[in-house]
């Protein structure tokens, strides 16, 4: 059985970015192999792959002869089976285009590849390649030995009367790969710039009228080029001119282009030598490159531009629901077949369930779909849809997941401040329900028992003063005065465009939940002093501009009521200021660097005991990362900071601190780490992520902090207080084994205890990490339990933050494994979370695909595990193995 996830990335509609056709099904391939829980039986006679490509060729507007048995791999061995090909709505009109056709092989989704040639053909050239490649092979049996070149490529040398110019080989040098695709290989011209040589192909032909065709691909960078063909006598045809190409698409060009054109050769021409293909630099510095090109007699018309099959479209968008959504596909491009999966693999005409009618999502997955027409698919489409109902009544916080109050809408206090007023809680944040970084509101909720929150009131909004109109202002906190009677709300300032003019923001209200009077935004020590970092809003020309306030915390030490500001002053150091005329300003004079060169941000602030302790994250855009902490026992002391201490793990469980509440309930004093879980592509669907902190040390010894992971976050009845779960953790140091491990990072990395990253960038500091994707990972218990959850703290390099697609199985003996979580559909970075039931003593993690968030490609390199952390209910008598 499936679980409930309940620490992920909230949901989005996306097209998938970065991956091939080629990786896309290859990728797929692994995902369905993933998808067959348990051992493969040795004896089995089930085909489970293809042993090689199968590539074919005909000429346009003829269905191909295929194969009627395929050699395909068994767990016994290889075999022969038949196959049965659907060429349904297969036109193979679309000439020198590839296309995929599907076939079924018992069971086995394969797809042979389809090379369409004109029936005229004279060359069919796979440059770069040696003397056979699929590609010519399956083109010279279509055309039954009329092709003149009788090996893929050649280099004009002694007897040869065809193929490339390359002088001393100090003209072209080839592109080599294993696919079957014949972009992916080639010839590329030295040099660069001025310095660049031409790609020439000697090509005797007789008088005539001929059309040429040729395909290009960028391996690297861009390029632009022109394409002709020139008569011995050095008359030139241009073919095309300025054809641009480029690896990431986009505006700089195609990453795959065509060009083609006729042309005539005169009885004179041919008599006098060889008519020549040239390829050369059009623009730029990038020297020409070539993938094939076929020559055909006669004029043959040859659409260049890429075939696009509209990708699918969703009735419904993704998001959160509470209920059940019903659930249509479309696409704009006609006759087209869509195939989808909900299983987290990537659909393909291979892969996939075909599309006949609207689909019910009743519980969080993700639908992927591609649309199918004339042998060419679309790029898929991914709409993540997370289905929460509303509890209507709280009897825990949802760590991680969606938190509605109690008229059942998510709750908007991102980046905020709890404050506790008589009998009542007031929950302060910003509001991004329109998913943007921009102002919009600060809202504010109360509550009497941290759990269920009703929503009180916008506090502030872009109506309150004309310098919120068109702004960002985030992590609002509250100050009393005590001597004016007012409520001070302090918040992090900046124009709408940018992060440049970091000010601090302040506005007033005589009550906590009143609405607030803008005060002013500005740097603290505007006119006074200068700093590395300019104000574009300061009007000076002093260059006094003040010193930058990010990322900042207000806090109000509960002993004196004296309160300060905790600031990020620039991409390196924090700063501290006491705030003083009525806690409405800072005195900057007496202020002081913290943390310097240590890149820290989003601090908040706790008393505990005679300590005063500072959490902060380290700086990664809206990634999580390692949060630490310092102590003094005297705020006002620069020197007294204690050095950074990790907490919590190497992503804080997937949070930033946004504020430590501190709880007096009937049992004692409890300390709250209340967190921010964002989601950067849907901003309005960020959650939240509250834990107890732990102090020890502050009656003698080292002040330390410890915060564990929980899913969800209740409180006894009685005391008030929040509970431990029952759950104990079972896997820590038990013997663990993996598919393959780098050196350095063996499997037992990733349960030695060891969560927290030393690192303030880049990568991890302990991490078990495969040698290549997909990969496992296993641990031996010991001894069967009834399991719990499972928590995965990922390997994470900031920066270049990744997902990974995963099953998470659980075996009695070793052998016989029963899948009992499927997140290969997971977007969230860093950390994830899943219930398990079930009693096992084997659990295995198997790892699909790694994923860069940042750009959707494949990242293999930075796969790994920081931690498993397997957690099972407590056994009769307590015994834990």
């Amino acid at each position: 059985m499936t679980t409930r996830s309940t620490v992920f990335k909230h949901p989005t509609s996306r097209l998938r970015r970065g991956l091939t056709g080629a990786t896309a099904l290859a990728t797929s391939a692994v995902l369905l192999a993933m998808l067959a829980p348990g051992a493969a039986n040795a004896s089995d006679p089930t085909p489970t792959s293809l042993v090689s490509p199968v590539v074919v060729a005909t000429t346009t507007g003829t269905a191909p002869q295929l194969p009627a048995q395929v050699a395909v791999n068994t767990a016994s061995g290889q075999q022969n089976e038949s196959v049965s090909w659907n060429l349904t709505g297969y036109t193979f009109e679309r000439t020198y285009q590839s296309y995929s056709v599907v076939g079924d092989v018992n069971g086995l989704s394969v797809t042979a590849q389809v090379q369409v040639v004109p029936p005229t053909s004279l060359y069919y050239v796979d440059s770069g390649m040696s003397a056979s490649t699929p590609a010519f092979d399956a083109v010279a049996k279509a055309l039954d030995g009329s092709l003149r070149n009788s090996v893929a490529d050649q280099q004009v040398t002694g007897t040869a009367t065809w193929g490339y110019l390359n002088d001393g080989n100090a003209y072209v040098a080839k592109h080599a790969s294993t696919s079957t695709d014949p972009y992916a290989t080639g010839l590329y011209a030295l040099g660069a710039g001025t310095t660049s040589k031409p790609i020439v192909y000697d090509l005797p032909l007789e008088a005539g009228t001929y059309t040429v065709t040729a395909g290009f691909q960028e391996w690297w960078n861009n390029r632009v080029m022109n394409v002709a063909m020139v008569a011995a006598d050095g008359t030139t045809t241009p073919i095309a001119t300025g054809l641009a190409i480029s690896a990431s698409g986009g505006s700089s060009g195609p990453s795959k282009a065509m060009a083609s054109g006729t042309f005539d050769v005169t009885a004179a021409q041919a008599a006098a030598g060889a008519e020549k293909l040239e390829v050369t630099i059009g623009g730029g510095s990038g020297a020409p490159v070539i993938s094939w090109f076929g020559i055909a007699a006669g004029a043959v018309h040859v659409d260049t531009a890429p075939f696009v099959v509209a990708p699918p479209t969703a009735s419904v968008p993704g998001g959160i629901y509470k209920n059940a959504q019903t659930v249509s596909l479309s696409t704009t491009t006609p006759g087209s077949t869509i195939y989808y999966t909900t299983d987290g693999s990537t659909a393909s005409a291979t892969n996939g369930t075909a599309y006949t009618g609207p689909i019910t999502v009743s519980q969080s997955e993700t639908i992927d779909a591609i649309a199918f027409s004339d042998g060419a698919a679309s790029i898929d489409t991914q709409i993540a849809y997370d289905i929460e109902p509303d509890p209507a009544r709280y009897t825990a916080i949802p760590n991680g997941r969606t938190w509605y109050d109690t008229k059942g809408r998510p709750i908007q206090a991102h980046g905020g401040d709890v404050v506790k007023v008589g009998s009542w809680y007031y929950w302060i944040g910003e509001n991004k329900a329109d998913n943007s970084a921009n102002f919009s509101t600060l809202s504010m909720y109360r509550s009497k028992d941290l759990k269920n929150w009703k929503f009180d009131r916008d506090v502030l909004t872009t109506q309150s003063s004309p310098e919120l109109a068109n702004c960002k202002v985030e992590r609002p906190k509250i100050v009393y005065d005590a001597q004016t009677k007012t409520f001070v709300l302090w918040a992090h300032w900046e124009r709408a465009t940018d992060y440049s003019a970091s000010h601090l923001m302040v506005a007033t209200s005589k009550t906590i939940d009143g609405e607030y009077t803008f005060v002013r935004d500005f740097r603290p020590g505007v006119g006074h002093v200068t700093s590395a970092d300019p104000d574009p809003t300061y009007t000076g020309t002093d260059k006094l501009w003040g010193y930058g306030s990010r990322d900042f915390t207000a806090y109000q030490d509960p002993s004196t009521g004296d309160a300060y500001i905790v600031s990020t002053q620039n991409g390196t150091d924090m700063r501290v200021y006491r705030l003083i005329d009525g806690d409405t300003d800072v005195d900057w004079q007496n202020s002081y660097a913290l943390f310097a060169g240590q890149r820290r941000e989003a601090p908040a602030l706790v008393k505990a005991g005679d300590y005063y302790f500072v959490f902060t994250s380290s700086q990664s855009g809206w990634y999580p990362n390692q949060a630490m902490y310092s102590y003094t026992k005297n705020i006002d002391d620069p020197n007294g900071w204690s050095p950074l201490a990790p907490v919590g793990n190497n992503t804080t469980f997937y949070s930033q601190p946004a504020n430590i509440l501190t709880v007096h309930a009937k049992g004692g004093t409890q300390y709250l780490y209340l967190g921010d879980h964002w989601n950067p592509e849907a901003l309005g669907t960020s959650s939240y992520v509250w834990l107890p902190l732990h102090f020890t040390g502050l009656n003698g010894g080292a002040p330390a902090v410890t915060m564990d992971y929980q899913p969800t976050l209740t409180f006894d009845h009685r005391s008030g207080l929040a509970q431990r779960p029952s759950a104990q953790l079972v896997s820590q140091g038990k013997p663990a084994t993996a598919s393959a491990a780098a050196a350095g990072h063996p499997a037992g990395d990733a349960n030695d205890g060891d969560v927290f990253n030393l690192n303030f960038s880049g990568d991890d500091t302990n991490y078990y990490q495969p040698t290549s994707v997909p990969y496992t990972w296993q641990v031996d218990l010991g001894q069967s339990f009834d399991l719990s959850r499972v928590d995965l703290s990922w390997r994470s390099y900031n920066g270049s933050e990744t997902y990974s697609g995963y099953t998470v199985e659980g075996s009695t003996d070793g052998t016989t494994w029963t899948r009992i979580v499927s997140r290969l559909a997971n977007r969230s970075t860093g950390f994830t979370s899943d219930e398990l039931s079930g009693s096992y003593r084997y659990i295995r993690v198997n790892v699909a695909k790694v994923v860069n968030d940042h750009n959707g490609n494949e990242a293999d390199w930075a796969a790994g595990l920081v931690e498993v952390q397997v957690y099972a209910n407590p056994l009769p008598g307590g015994h834990q193995g």
